[in-house]
């Protein structure tokens, strides 16, 4: 089978980037997949939208791309670079308490990213779709990274709200020690 247009070396780069990305990201995601009623799905449900657009329009533009730029090596490293600090900041931090939903499992974690922001595997997702849509800037792939991040900022106060409910005074003294939610200094 042949595509309908040549396959270029910065799409077959970025393909399979994805296609590792992907593969990490199901391994992350699927232990949670089958836990009991979920909230927040709506939320995921953009996330995963956001990523698939911003990965076609980066695609469909390197399609016609001959050879490989600087800066999309620079923002394809920093892409990959991003997704693992997510996942290790969600595996290290979290472990099996990790879960795509609202409601919090496990102990509060506190320490490492969440020692910066409360919220870091956000900020990592979010820089991480950021710099999958700067690989080949397109105007379809930045409106899915900033759906993504309004997303994200529509989700943290609902999940903040769950991890009050169950972690009380502990997460009080958690949100006066770790002020930022997302980004330091801004929010």
């Amino acid at each position: 089978m042949s595509l309908p247009f040549p396959v270029t070396v910065p799409f077959a780069i970025l393909l399979a980037a994805l296609c590792v990305r992907l593969g990490l990201e199901i391994g992350l995601v699927h232990p949670s997949l089958g836990r009991g009623p979920r909230t927040g799905r709506g939320s995921l449900l953009v996330f995963g939208i956001s990523w698939a657009v911003a990965a076609s329009a980066s695609l469909g533009a390197l399609r016609l791309t001959e050879s490989v730029k600087s800066a999309f090596v620079a923002a394809l490293v920093a892409m990959l670079v991003c997704h693992q600090l997510r996942l290790a900041t969600a595996r290290r931090r979290l472990g099996e308490a990790y879960d795509t939903g609202l409601e919090p499992r496990g102990t509060l974690a506190t320490t490492g990213a969440y020692s910066l922001v409360r919220h870091p595997v956000y900020l990592f997702y979010a820089l991480e779709l950021l710099f999958l849509a700067l690989c080949a800037p397109t105007a379809t792939g930045l409106a899915a990274a900033l759906a993504n991040l309004v997303a994200t900022v529509a989700r943290i106060p609902a999940e903040e709200r769950f991890l009050a409910l169950r972690f009380a005074a502990l997460w009080d003294g958690f949100c006066q020690k770790t002020r930022w939610r997302l980004l330091p200094g801004i929010w």
